[in-house]
């Protein structure tokens, strides 16, 4: 599956005092296990690199920018592929707010939306979903969390089939 990420989710990756760090860093390392590819993009980045360079006292997470570059650069190394801007992006950018009605602050929103849909992502992995809804079914929305709860729905699904007794074919057979 290929998960375009919310810069927010980076916001609290990097931010280990966030309450919501490691519902984040488990969402992440469950998406990876399955071999989720997750996507970003330079609108991602931007927005990331405005939070995190901000003061602490004006709601940043106070980084300098020479480490933010540096979390940038590891974590594309390490698990995020970038995915560059294009005119494609743009058009589907116009599309979408033209289409949706987008006006004021949610069409950044719709930047990231349309960076997701250009780059043939199945889902976009945010915690504010609510920002996105209007784009679906176009592209799905999930939280951390409910990545965290499908997983876990899964996993309990394949511990009861595994504790199903196994039919004997043979017997069934000579019956």
């Amino acid at each position: 599956m290929k998960r375009f990420v919310d810069s927010n989710i980076l916001c609290r990756f990097a931010n280990r005092a966030d309450p919501q760090h490691a519902e984040t860093r488990q969402a992440l390392d469950l998406a990876i296990g399955q071999g989720d590819v997750l996507l970003i993009s330079p609108q991602v980045e931007r927005e990331f690199w405005v939070v995190a360079t901000r003061p602490r006292d004006r709601n940043g997470l106070g980084m300098a920018p020479a480490e933010v570059e540096a979390s940038l650069k590891a974590w594309r190394e390490a698990f995020f592929t970038f995915v560059p801007d294009s005119s494609a992006v743009h058009e589907a950018w116009r599309d979408l707010v033209n289409r949706h009605a987008v006006s004021g602050k949610p069409a950044h929103d719709a930047g990231i939306a349309a960076a997701a849909k250009t780059a043939r992502a199945d889902q976009i992995l945010t915690f504010n979903a609510e920002d996105y809804r209007r784009f679906e079914p176009e592209i799905a929305i999930s939280t951390p969390q409910e990545l965290i709860q499908e997983h876990d729905r899964r996993l309990a699904l394949e511990q009861q089939a595994a504790q199903q007794p196994s039919r004997d074919l043979d017997q069934d057979i000579e019956r």
